[in-house]
């Protein structure tokens, strides 16, 4: 049976893209592909070296036990059959080495004892990269034998999250195991989701955006199902949504903080050219276990999120008329589809008439901030058709009594967040701006606790003990952190009247 590529020689079966330098766990990758194919000269050590022949195509699989195996070239292209020339099976045994600019050398012993290879490539740039994926699927087919009690814990349309946890602890250097790690896998259709999958690639590689991003370790491909898996830190202390469900509405000391972490961390996305157009509590989480401490906001799921936001007001420019035109493969219709890609009641109301921009994700935020404070979202709703309609009508509602417990500045700072007029709605760079929502405010971590025991003490260290003791103890990240400029909305709006 024979197999053809549609990618080249060199290349593996993926979609292109421009964000595949991603800053995970401090290295340079994206998307970890689970087939390579490069065309190269392959020497078997037996009894002497001996070279296969002059060209053959050497073909990485990656899996929990990834493999490297030599097929016979034709003249019809890349075309594999049944019956591989040779198979090495990589694991942490297999030793790789560099032998020069073009080649490197593999030995391992699990197929035949002692069985070491040759590999001498075309180019530099394919040594390389085939050095860097064998190294990568070694390191990642051991990490995903060790894990052990998947659960499904979310599921949606396009996606699946699981949650599990290491088989085996690293013992530490006193004899002791560490509680064993969690971790969340969110496996994707590859050919529903490649948007989300090239936006959280750019925004793994914003620097200052990493205090708030989950910790992603590996982002990979399986061939079984056609999917990409998206490996990251659990985070056991839940979403916001979690918090605000068990305890109710929080203090606005709490929700300055929350709301002034969040409008960060959008900046850095809007200053990249990322739109969220899904925030909710339900996609921030928090690093601590306990009810009462909300530590190191992380925003999460850009399944909803795009980086070719249209100008505003709903009508195309030129530019992107013709980028429209010159996606006819179908990325036209995807950046249609978007318009509808929300969650209904958190939604921005321009988002039904099809326009979406920046003050987008600040309705976002401001429904965050609602949320904090009452403890429901503005459009309450079983009936999913009545959610919709009062989210589209935008219209918000300001008489629960809690807002008479807050201070004005910051009901009317919720007032101009959910103002359903895009044009007048507060910005992001306004907000940053605002120096009472700041106010004793440092660093991103958000403390609500009384009197800290001693064990959430040594747990947290310096920052849990700094925090006082007889109020709560709140701690953003400052708006000077953020670095506003003049040309923040120009990136999405070049010609909009508002902004020029």
């Amino acid at each position: 049976m024979l197999r053809s590529f549609s990618a080249g020689v060199g290349g593996a079966r993926r979609r292109p893209s421009s964000f595949s330098g991603v800053d995970m766990r401090r290295r340079p990758f994206g998307v970890v592909p689970n087939e390579f194919v490069v065309s190269a000269r392959v020497q078997v050590q037996r009894m002497m070296p001996v070279w296969l022949a002059k060209a053959r195509w050497l073909v990485l699989r990656g899996s929990k036990t990834p493999s490297l195996a030599v097929y016979r070239q034709v003249a019809t292209g890349v075309v594999l059959d049944d019956n591989p020339l040779r198979v090495m099976l990589l694991g942490s045994d297999t030793v790789v080495q560099v032998a020069g600019e073009k080649s490197m050398v593999l030995s391992s012993s699990r197929v035949r004892r002692t069985d070491t290879w040759v590999v001498a490539f075309e180019s530099s740039a394919q040594r390389r990269r085939m050095y860097e994926l064998v190294k990568m699927w070694i390191e990642l087919g051991a990490f995903l034998q060790n894990l052990a009690g998947f659960e499904s814990i979310v599921k949606s349309n396009n996606s699946v999250i699981y949650r599990c946890y290491e088989r085996d602890a690293v013992e530490g250097p006193t004899g002791s195991c560490p509680p064993r790690r969690q971790y969340a896998l969110k496996r994707m259709s590859k050919a529903k989701s490649w948007d989300e999958i090239e936006v959280t690639e750019r925004a793994l590689a914003i620097e200052g955006l990493q205090p708030y991003l989950a910790r992603y370790l590996y982002m990979y491909e399986t061939c079984e199902d056609q999917s990409v898996t998206i490996v990251m830190k659990y985070y056991s202390g839940g979403s916001l949504a979690d918090r605000i469900r068990a305890g109710g509405a929080l203090p606005e000391k709490v929700a300055k903080g929350v709301v002034s972490s969040l409008c960060c961390a959008l900046y850095s996305l809007h200053q990249h050219g990322i739109l969220h157009l899904d925030v909710k509590t339900a996609n921030i989480l928090f690093d601590s276990d306990s009810a009462r401490a909300f530590t190191n906001l992380k925003l999460v799921d850009f399944g909803g999120s795009t980086l070719r936001p249209r100008s505003y007001g709903g009508e195309s420019t030129e530019e992107e008329d013709d980028e429209d035109e010159e996606g006819a493969d179908g990325d036209a219709a995807k950046l249609r589809q978007r318009k509808a890609v929300g969650t209904y009641g958190c939604m921005a109301p321009e988002r039904f008439d099809g326009r979406y921009g920046p003050e987008a994700d600040v309705y976002g935020a401001g429904v965050v901030l609602y949320h904090m404070i009452v403890g429901d979202v503005p459009f309450p709703g079983s009936d999913p058709y009545q959610v919709m309609v009062k989210n589209m009508q935008g219209d918000v509602s300001f008489a629960n009594p809690k807002w008479r417990r807050v201070s004005t500045p910051l009901r009317r700072l919720a007032e101009r967040m959910l103002d359903k007029e895009p044009a007048t709605r507060i910005t992001i760079p306004e907000i940053l701006k605002t120096r009472w929502l700041f106010q004793n405010l440092s660093d991103h971590e958000i403390l609500v606790q009384s009197t800290p025991s001693r064990a959430a003490a040594a747990e947290s260290g310096p920052a849990r003990r700094a925090a006082p003791s007889a109020s709560a103890g709140v701690r953003s990240r400052g708006a000077s952190d953020c670095n506003v400029g003049s040309d923040y909305y120009s990136r999405f709006i070049p010609h909009s009247a508002k902004y020029a």
